[in-house]
């Protein structure tokens, strides 16, 4: 009995070695087996039973874990049931190890051209913290791996975390600002990633000292629809571990379209439209009014404002009382909304692991 026992032992400590188990076979045809221990863009490291190995990324051909394991359910969806695994390869990968380490953590992976899920691990000494990322529809682990690897990076003496969701609002896809101050990290904030469809690079919405965003307080609000809110350019820069809205550099920023919105709203003072709120005519005139009015308040020009103000009520048959009613909802050099209620203007999809910063009032700048 006891040597059944004994066999039975070994039995189960088989399988359950080999369930932990990676598998890595090269260009060459060579084939590694142990634990992989580190993957980027460079080289992958996989530790033997004959010491530790380093294959350059190019001569890896294929790597996986083995046994293949069994579909796994997801709580959200009964589909998922079906379609939803766990990953049959490593599924922490280094994404950066220099100043600051990145890693991201495969946690759910659908079917091909589907989003594979990672949590982001951005750590420094004893500080830690945590955000998410899905990538759309990438080919394989390895495409997946490559868009987080692309997405994260040093810009001056900030570093860049993109987090994207799949989205169409317009701050889905954010990139989460750190940098080390007196040697230890700090979280400053976020910002929308890839303003005008140019976000390859990290710390694309960084330029010249200044940070690039969107106030979307109104794209959020019941008044007005992610259509119709008005975008405005906020420029920012960081001060004492903070984001700080630069009024009269965010009022340059959209003095233009500003300008713009003028012209067209003079050539419709002959004519006089009635409140039918549904006609796409009163509409298209109401977001040309909609933009100044919120810029201007936005960035306290008190005197653009009233201008605006005195146009729209000689255009729009009672527009100006529902302009007013969207304008209270506008806070003059606030940032952006989904931010505001977190230590400057911390993402809740961000959590600090080590230290829970406590909520402070974005600082403003005239």
């Amino acid at each position: 009995m006891k040597k059944i026992g004994l066999l039975l032992f070994i039995l189960l400590l088989g399988v359950s070695l080999q369930s932990w188990t990676d598998r890595v076979e090269t260009t060459g045809g060579t084939v590694y087996e142990g634990q992989i221990i580190k993957i980027d863009e460079n080289e992958l490291v996989i530790k033997t039973s004959k010491g530790t190995i380093r294959i350059p990324r190019s001569n890896v051909k294929s790597f996986r874990s083995e046994p293949l394991p069994e579909l796994s359910s997801s709580p959200n969806s009964t589909a998922a049931t079906q379609s939803s695994k766990k990953p049959p390869y490593p599924s922490r990968f280094n994404i950066l190890s220099d100043r600051v380490n990145v890693q991201a953590i495969l946690t759910e992976y659908w079917t091909p051209l589907e989003p594979y899920s990672f949590d982001i691990l951005v750590t420094h000494d004893r500080r830690q913290f945590e955000t998410f990322t899905a990538i759309m529809g990438p080919r394989d682990i390895d495409e997946a791996v490559s868009q987080i690897i692309k997405s994260v990076g040093w810009k001056g003496n900030y570093l860049f975390v993109t987090s994207e969701s799949g989205g169409n609002a317009w701050r889905c896809d954010v990139e989460h600002v750190f940098t080390i101050r007196q040697g230890q990290l700090i979280y400053i904030g976020s910002i929308q990633r890839g303003l005008d469809n140019e976000g390859e690079k990290p710390g694309y919405g960084y330029r010249n000292g200044y940070f690039f965003d969107v106030y979307d307080r109104l794209e959020l609000s019941g008044w007005t629809s992610h259509a119709s809110a008005p975008a405005i350019r906020i420029v920012m820069k960081e001060k004492g571990g903070h984001f700080i809205v630069d009024l009269e550099r965010t009022w340059r920023e959209n003095l233009s379209e500003y300008k713009q919105n003028l012209e067209d709203i003079k050539g419709l003072k002959d004519k006089k439209y009635d409140d039918d709120k549904d006609s796409v005519e009163w509409n298209q005139i109401a977001e040309i009014v909609l933009f100044n009015a919120v810029l201007a308040k936005y960035c306290r020009h008190q005197g653009e404002l009233m201008q605006v103000m005195k146009e729209t009520k000689s255009i729009l048959k009672e527009g100006d009382k529902i302009i007013e009613v969207v304008l209270n909802e506008v806070v003059p050099g606030e940032l952006p909304e989904c931010e505001e209620k977190y230590d400057s203007c911390f993402h809740d999809s961000v959590t600090e692991i080590v230290q829970t910063l406590q909520p402070k009032k974005p600082l403003l700048k005239d």
